[in-house]
């Protein structure tokens, strides 16, 4: 056994050294080149009848073999699709049979992306606009895009642009510059390539002519009327073809219509011009009727109020047709008097026609209330009565102001308290107040005893003077002086009352003996006045009776 193990050794040694006669390999310099693009990598000579092959030669390679002669040339030619560096063998087996291996390398780096970006883009704001890159790479590798917004040092990649359309900001005039970066990644190797730069200019477009699109609702007027342009649209063209309808930002002329026949009305629009035209008629030529077309804004009105016509306008009809106007209209009446429905009456050319409008009354409310003018008598005495004569109320409502003499009260009616009074005037549940002033009474001052009358008895019977007692009491003492104090006064005072009453009880008395007693006071008088001869009288048959 042991023996068996030495031969094979021995002959596994001898092959182990003929091998490198049997299997020579010689090695190839590495060739550079880029993935995806044509190769031709020279590998060398070998017989002509030799045969050359190799089993794993880089994707998109084949061998070619160009024979001159006993030889031939072999190379690697074709397309590497992989980047990176490749390792294989070329094998070249003789006729003998002696087999040749090359060791051979190739080094392809990822594509450069081609790309081409689209147009510098001129739109308006707000517009929507795409910008776009094309690229491709011959190695077929993966391409990816970013979008930077900008150029040179100031650009900035836009977060999540990275498709290989980007759809910019155009809400602000003037010009912005964009780009693209596309990057190739082949086998885990990458290469990029950036695009020229784009300009996206924001701008206003210029007007290039205009149209109309749709003339006004009105086309026919009459002669004093003002040019109506509800409802003109006006097609606008721009220089870069696109167009826009309108239907403001436009000047129209003539503005009204000083004449009758058919009228050219011009409409410019940024330095552009487009014309249409209206019928003008005179408008008392032929008008046969009239007729309320729209009423007025307002139809509904206070007592009092004044008309509003605006919105009013009519029909004219004439034998041609017929025409509106919504000027120049005698409406009557202008002030709303009476409540309830009011007919208004138009007139026109002579002729008229009507609408109605709602009158509602207005109810009056008092706002304030005051004292205009005070009574003529303002200065009282204590005890007299308010003379409001003269007393005028302001009353201001919601309806205006007006002043009142009448119809309201004044308390207090009796001035009692001396100093300023305040007067209330009542109006309705409303008051006002004003003051008067209120004066004391004055002291009485006492009257002076009358002076005696010299000469006279009181014997003498009663006096004549209305200070002298009837009754013959004594006089008061008219010696005293008349600046006695108050005291002696009222004694006076109380002796003529007693003095007074004395005499008005002695004519009772005489009435009573008179009329009940028989007496003759008469003949009882004149028998006093003859006390100095006969103290008695005589009866009735002439003899004396003594009493």
């Amino acid at each position: 056994m042991k023996k068996i193990t030495v031969s094979l050794a021995a002959v596994l040694v001898l092959l182990l050294a003929m091998m490198p006669a049997a299997c020579a390999e010689r090695l190839v310099d590495q060739y550079s080149c880029v993935a995806g693009e044509l190769i031709n990598y020279y590998i060398g000579e070998a017989p002509v009848n030799s045969d050359v092959y190799s089993n794993d030669l880089p994707m998109g390679c084949i061998l070619e073999e160009s024979p001159s002669g006993d030889v031939k040339q072999i190379s690697v030619s074709g397309r590497p699709m992989l980047a990176g560096v490749q390792d294989f063998f070329v094998n070249i087996r003789d006729f003998d049979g002696t087999l040749k291996t090359v060791s051979c390398s190739i080094n392809a780096s990822p594509a450069t992306p081609d790309v081409q970006i689209c147009q510098d883009v001129t739109c308006y704001p707000g517009y929507n606009v795409q910008l776009s890159v094309r690229a491709s790479a011959t190695d077929g590798g993966m391409l990816s895009y970013q979008w930077y917004a900008g150029v040179g040092f100031a650009s900035v990649p836009i977060p999540n642009a990275n498709s290989y359309t980007y759809i910019p900001d155009t809400t602000q005039l003037g010009g912005s510059y964009y780009y693209c970066v596309v990057t190739n990644t082949n086998n885990g190797y990458t290469t990029s390539a950036t695009s020229d730069p784009v300009l996206v200019t924001v701008t206003n477009p210029t007007v290039k002519s205009i149209e109309i699109e749709s003339m006004p609702a009105k086309t026919t007027y009459s002669v004093g009327d003002s040019l109506n342009t509800s409802g003109l649209q006006i097609k606008v063209n721009y220089d870069n073809g696109s167009w826009d309808v309108v239907n403001q930002g436009f000047t129209a002329e003539p503005s009204s219509f000083p004449s009758a026949g058919t009228q050219t009305v011009k409409i410019s629009y940024q330095n552009c011009v487009c014309y249409f035209y209206v019928t003008v008629a005179d408008k008392e030529a032929s008008v046969e009727g009239i007729g309320v077309v729209t009423l007025p804004k307002k139809t509904e009105y206070k007592v009092g109020d004044k008309l509003e016509t605006a919105g009013l306008s009519i029909r004219a009809y004439t034998a041609d047709g017929h025409y509106d106007v919504s000027t120049g209209l005698d409406c009557s009446p202008t002030t709303m008097d009476t409540a309830g429905s009011q007919t208004i009456t138009v007139k026109y050319a002579g002729k008229t026609c009507t609408f109605t409008v709602k009158v509602t009354e207005e109810k009056e409310v008092i706002k304030t209330i005051t004292v205009a003018s005070r009574p003529t008598k303002v200065e009282y005495t204590v005890g007299d009565k308010l003379d409001s004569s003269g007393l005028v109320l302001r009353v201001v409502t919601n309806k205006g102001t007006q002043e009142l003499t009448s119809g309201f009260t004044c308390t207090p009616k009796q001035l009692n308290t001396a100093g300023t009074q305040e007067i209330t005037v009542v109006y309705g549940q409303y008051t006002c107040t004003f003051n008067v002033t209120v004066k004391a009474k004055a002291t009485p001052t006492p009257s002076q005893a009358p002076t005696p009358t010299p000469g006279v008895s009181p014997s003498a019977g009663p006096s004549s003077s209305p200070d002298v007692p009837a009754s013959g009491s004594p006089a008061p003492d008219h010696r005293t002086d008349r600046n006695e104090t108050n005291s002696v006064s009222t004694v006076v005072k109380v002796g003529l009352i007693v003095a007074i009453l004395t005499l008005a009880g002695l004519a009772g008395c005489v009435y009573v003996l008179q009329h009940k007693g028989n007496v003759d006071f008469a003949a009882l008088f004149k028998g006093r006045k003859s006390k100095s001869g006969d103290s008695g009288s005589r009866g009735k048959d002439g003899k004396h009776v003594r009493h």
